[in-house]
């Protein structure tokens, strides 16, 4: 029996999170980190561009919520699409629920 968990190297998903509350941005980088994700968590969109800079775009996936102050998701994505080094990043909008 071939076990791959044995053959092939492990490697956690470098998750970048974009949260304007904090409550909600602590909770899911804790969540995240439990299920062995790398995570780093940002509270807005601008910081987030810095960030994906910062680490030469070294993230598997981007979740961001829409609306957020300086730098809103849609143009962080706009932003990442643009851009050669990063735009096959997947990229997971969340919009606020509505009453």
């Amino acid at each position: 029996v071939i076990r791959w968990d044995e053959i092939l190297p492990r490697r956690s998903l470098r998750v970048l999170l974009v949260e304007h509350d904090d409550s909600t941005r602590q909770v899911v980088t804790a969540l995240l980190r439990k299920c062995g994700y790398r995570v780093a968590a940002v509270a807005d969109g601008m910081k987030a561009w810095e960030v994906m800079r910062g680490r030469a775009y070294a993230f598997d996936l981007v979740l961001t919520e829409v609306n957020m102050p300086t730098l809103s998701g849609i143009d962080l994505l706009s932003r990442i699409v643009a851009a050669d080094e990063c735009k096959n990043i997947p990229v997971i909008s969340k919009t606020p629920v509505s009453d």
